[in-house]
């Protein structure tokens, strides 16, 4: 096509660039241009090769284009695999590349558009050692041994629209040079648009400007139901989500009834799980604190009688912004309000139809719901329709939905009929009555089986499937369409379908009129979904996990009201068998809070109803969920519980999985003398009863013992056996662990490439499953692969990213791990305030929680620092300890060491032997209680 500028061309843009290349000029500027030689023919060998032509060379980066996708992503294979080769990317540089595919004008041997600014917004969102690609560039043929990985929908900056990227993978290109996924410009959690987004520039350019307002921190979107709020909040945040760094987060409010709910709401958007029963709202305070971030509070209606959240919220940052969609104000004075009008609509006959936000509305409706616009003739009768319903867009989707059945001038008489509205109505706003006159005059259009089906069909919470509406309301495909292309209905996804939240609003009012058993049809939901969950259990919690958690993701919120009305109706048989593959799922979603929550209060409603093995099946997944969340002193006695029934009940298998959840919470504890002798009990009933899966996991945490008693060879026997049970029985999150746990057993023995080539598998199960604490976990002992390998900096940057997810998890077992590698780190780099910080926090969060199991490194690290810092007797005396209470890791035994050899130098040889006496006698709480004191007394 040719433009006023010249000749628009379909190409492939690549852009290169070194990641963290002014550090590498600034560090070493000999080296840097050395090696700088090397990349550029590297590069420009690699496009020779594969037809591609170097546009421009950035400094550090090339511009490149190419005919075709295929040639670029073998360009850019071709490129990293020749940095590793040549040992420029191991050792220094790290190349990111990204990958995009469209339309551009050429102009003097250059490139213009859209589409070359979004391929350098791509490679701006990579890691060093990554190839990020656009969907349009990412399904051609790939080059050899390559796979996609899909990283799912992101809003870069400057781009209005959210892309959805993938990762060009290969053998050869091992996880440790892009470990850790990079936050992709703004990370976030907008929902996708079901359908086209029409109009509202005017509006969308106000609400931009009132935010850009230095004073303004909170934004309410004021309006009637149907307005359109949540749809316009959506796209505004869209278009200014580069404002915001740490992202732009979607919170839907429709369906709580608390302010403590919509806290919990808040916090699961951005995957923060909250502790115990302190105050959420303190909790997430402390979270946000100095993020600079957007929420978006959907239908905040309901709550506004505890209107605070928003406000206090905006006190734990001042980077911090909030946009409310509500039907009322919230009246708080720091409250900005935007009331929303209804769409453009045309004022005159002679109107310019093709400018008119409503009409427009209403003509891509019709099309998407009959196939056809209206008529040129029709054009005023539908004039008509979008002035009477004042242009609220959800009545003109529902009036445009019949377009295919009736002519527009029918339609219009069809709302103007005043059987069409409800007498109770009439003192309400006008606007608000022409919704409802409009659901009314869709809603008289159905036969009475359509209204049944669309009443029974606001059972379902998020959404629901075909199978689900036909097993729960006895409603098929064909029920399903008839709706759908009345509007009534919104596919998700396919074979998925939702209600508007004002459509479920006005059909659940008529569905006790026309359910002939609604109790019934709540009961038949909450029967569907256990079972569902139940039937899932088995790969949840054995096998095929990520297939698992895909199958139950997006059905959360119907699980979660089917377990709710179990609890509440005490229906036993589902509570046990939903019982387990709640918790692992809410646990593989990091959601344990919630999970504990909803495991207490069935425990509350069973204690006089359930029978012994019921009883201790919820104890014991509720200590194992309690341990992620709260104190260990409050799960030891519950799971302690949950053993007395299990042997009461007289189930081994049970038993011995009781067992197992009971010792593993002691094991963190740190109180290994209690929890081998019930490993090995679960172990022994496992053999016993030819219980594969007792066995393994009994056998992979008697492993963590002998490893933590420095006997490597029979950890490394204890971990292949269990391994190699999982791989029979397919148990994906099995192996991972099992393999994350060999790799620390191969490191010790320095079998280096061993040990990373097994944390490599288990990542990539756990990123396939979408378990984010095990992702976290794994990535965890790649740092310390990057430390032990001379790499503090990306390591430091790694384990910065491993504290803020497991921050966001909640998990004070993690954050102490990350926060103690930190500390080594800076040690080692001679910053002492920074150690002395973070090794504050680990064992401030240790003592809290009683998350022991860390405790020999966090002293380790306390003797490195103490030496660094010249205080020689508590260098010692935290020595003395680490090597008393466990076998430390060899990349800090050697630490440990240097420290006791100088301190024997420099101390007294009374201090020394006083030292020895009491170190190995001092219990776990004595021990934090004194560092913590002495770190304290060092600030």
């Amino acid at each position: 096509m040719i433009s006023e500028r010249g000749l628009k061309l379909n190409l492939t843009f690549m852009f290169t660039d070194i990641e963290g290349s002014n550090r590498l000029w600034t560090g070493d500027p000999d080296m840097m241009s050395a090696d700088l030689a090397v990349h550029d023919s590297v590069i420009r060998a690699s496009a020779d090769i594969n037809g591609g032509r170097v546009v421009k060379h950035t400094g550090d980066g090339f511009f490149l284009v190419f005919d075709n996708p295929a040639s670029a992503s073998a360009c850019a294979m071709e490129i990293q695999l020749s940095m590793v080769s040549s040992g420029i990317l191991h050792n220094r540089i790290r190349l990111r590349i990204g990958i995009h595919t469209g339309e551009a004008e050429e102009r003097n041997n250059d490139y213009f558009g859209p589409d070359v600014n979004l391929a350098a917004r791509v490679m701006a969102a990579g890691l060093g050692g990554q190839v990020l690609l656009t969907a349009r560039s990412a399904h051609s043929d790939l080059p050899g041994d390559c796979i996609l990985k899909d990283l799912g929908s992101h809003s870069l900056k400057d781009i209005r629209e959210p892309i959805h990227l993938y990762s060009l993978a290969h053998p050869d290109l091992t996880e440790r040079y892009a470990a850790c996924p990079k936050v992709l410009a703004v990370p976030g959690s907008l929902p996708p648009e079901q359908t086209p987004f029409v109009g509202r520039e005017a509006e969308m350019l106000r609400i931009s400007a009132i935010l850009s307002q230095k004073d303004c921190r909170l934004l309410t979107l004021l309006g009637p139901g149907g307005a359109g709020k949540t749809r316009l909040s959506i796209r505004t945040a869209l278009g200014i989500s580069h404002r915001f760094s740490d992202g732009v987060f979607f919170v839907p409010l429709a369906l709580l009834e608390s302010g403590e709910s919509a806290a919990a709401a808040v916090a699961e958007s951005i995957s923060f799980t909250l502790e115990g029963d302190t105050d959420p709202v303190s909790q997430l305070q402390q979270r946000l604190e100095g993020c600079e971030m957007l929420f978006i509070l959907d239908n905040y209606e309901q709550l506004t009688d505890q209107a605070d959240l928003p406000a206090r919220l905006l006190e734990s940052s001042p980077g911090l912004r909030i946009i409310v969609t509500s039907r009322e104000r919230l009246r708080l004075r720091s409250e900005w309000v935007f009331e929303v009008p209804g769409m453009q609509v045309p004022d005159a006959p002679d109107h310019d139809y093709e400018r008119c936000d409503s009409i427009q509305l209403y003509r891509k409706t019709a099309l998407r719901c009959s196939g056809s616009e209206p008529e040129p003739d029709e054009m005023e009768p539908v004039a008509e329709i979008c002035r009477l319903l004042e242009g609220s867009p959800l009545a003109i989707e529902l009036a445009a939905s019949w377009s295919g059945f009736l002519p527009a001038e029918d339609i219009l008489e069809q709302i103007l009929t005043p059987r069409s509205l409800e007498t109770t109505l009439r003192d309400v706003p006008r606007r608000q009555s022409s919704l409802e006159a409009s659901f009314m005059f869709s809603w008289n259009l159905l036969k009475h089986e359509q209204q049944r089906n669309l009443c029974s069909l606001t059972v379902f919470r998020g959404g629901f499937d075909i199978k689900a509406a036909g097993e729960v309301c006895g409603i098929d495909i064909r029920d399903i369409i008839a709706l759908k292309d009345r509007s009534l209905l919104w596919q998700l996804e396919k074979s998925r379908f939702g209600l508007h939240g004002m459509i479920r609003h006005f059909a659940s009012r008529r569905t006790t009129e026309l359910v002939e058993d609604p109790e019934a049809l709540t009961d038949s939901h909450s029967d569907y979904y256990i079972s569902l969950l139940a039937g899932s259990t088995e790969d949840l919690v054995h096998g095929d996990r990520e297939a698992a958690v895909s199958r139950l993701g997006r059905d959360l919120d119907n699980i979660r009201a089917a377990w709710n009305y179990s609890v509440e109706n005490r229906i036993i048989d589902r509570i046990e068998s939903g019982n387990r593959g709640l918790a692992t799922l809410m646990g593989v979603r990091s959601q344990f809070r919630e999970a504990y929550t909803l495991l207490k209060a069935a425990v509350e409603s069973m204690e006089a109803h359930a029978d012994d093995l019921l009883m201790a099946g919820l104890l014991t997944q509720l200590g194992w969920v309690g341990s992620h969340v709260r104190p260990l002193e409050e799960c030891i006695p519950i799971l302690q519980r949950s053993v007395d029934l299990f042997r009461s009940a007289g189930e081994p298998e049970a038993l011995a999985y009781g067992l197992n959840n009971f010792a593993n919470v002691l094991n963190v504890r740190g109180e290994d003398r209690r929890a081998e002798p019930l490993y090995r009990e679960s172990l022994l009933i496992s053999r016993e009863t030819e219980d594969l899966f007792g066995m393994a996991a009994a056998l992979n945490n008697l492993g963590i013992l002998a490893d933590h008693t420095g006997e490597l060879d029979k950890a490394m026997e204890l971990y292949s056996e269990s391994v190699d049970i999982c791989r029979k029985l397919r148990n994906q999150h099995g192996v991972s662990v099992n393999l994350s746990n060999l790799s620390t057993v191969l490191r010790e023995k320095g079998d280096m490439d061993g040990s990373i080539e097994m944390l490599n598998e288990a990542l990539d199960i756990e990123q396939k499953i979408g378990d984010s604490f095990n992702i976290t976990l794994i990535k965890c002992n790649i740092a310390v692969h990057l430390i032990i390998q001379g790499m503090p900096e990306q390591a430091r940057e790694l384990v910065g990213t491993c504290i803020s997810c497991f921050d966001a998890q909640g998990q004070a077992g993690g954050i102490a791990r990350g926060c103690i590698l930190l500390a080594f780190i800076c040690v080692d780099q001679g910053k002492l305030p920074e150690a002395r910080e973070n090794l504050y926090r680990a064992l401030e969060l240790l003592a809290r929680y009683r998350w022991f199991s860390h405790f020999v490194e966090a002293m380790a690290v306390c003797a490195r620092y103490f030496q660094a810092a010249r205080s020689m007797e508590p260098a010692c005396m935290s020595a003395m300890i680490s090597v008393s209470h466990g076998s430390l890791p060899g990349y800090l035994q050697e630490r440990v060491d240097s420290v006791l050899r100088e301190t024997e130098r420099e101390l007294e040889p009374d201090i020394i032997a006083h030292i020895r006496k009491i170190a190995p006698d001092m219990n776990l709480d004595d021990a934090v209680a004194w560092v913590i004191a002495l770190l304290k007394q060092s600030d």
